[in-house]
């Protein structure tokens, strides 16, 4: 892809920027984000936009999972839930290309999947 068209891209959809513990890198279109949920202790799930639906009407969303180290934040803990949501209000009203999620707590991993709303 052209770099000309890389610009026009991210500049009308700015980027949410996840860092994990080894460095990688990992980057959500912020317009694309619906919702960001605690799971457990250890999981929080960031919910996109429907990308299809199953035979009994069901919205399949592209999700992307965060891992916690093992100790995590606990079930009711919600810092890491509120920095990306803040950073993805940030994204939403400024004019920044990336915009990081100062995350509290680490995150050993990020996984997308291909889940059911719910």
């Amino acid at each position: 892809m052209p770099l000309f068209f890389l610009f026009i891209f991210v500049g009308m959809n700015p980027l949410l920027l996840l860092r994990d513990n080894n460095q990688g890198l990992y980057y959500i279109p912020v317009k694309s984000i619906q919702d960001v949920r605690r799971t457990d202790a250890t999981t929080i799930i960031i919910y996109t936009n429907i990308t299809s639906h199953d035979s009994n009407s069901n919205p399949h969303v592209l999700t992307y999972t965060l891992t916690e180290h093992s100790s995590g934040g606990s079930a009711t803990d919600s810092t890491q839930v509120q920095a990306i949501i803040n950073a993805w209000i940030s994204a939403l009203k400024g004019t920044a290309v990336v915009v990081e999620a100062g995350l509290p707590l680490p995150i050993s991993s990020v996984t997308a999947t291909n889940s059911v709303w719910g």
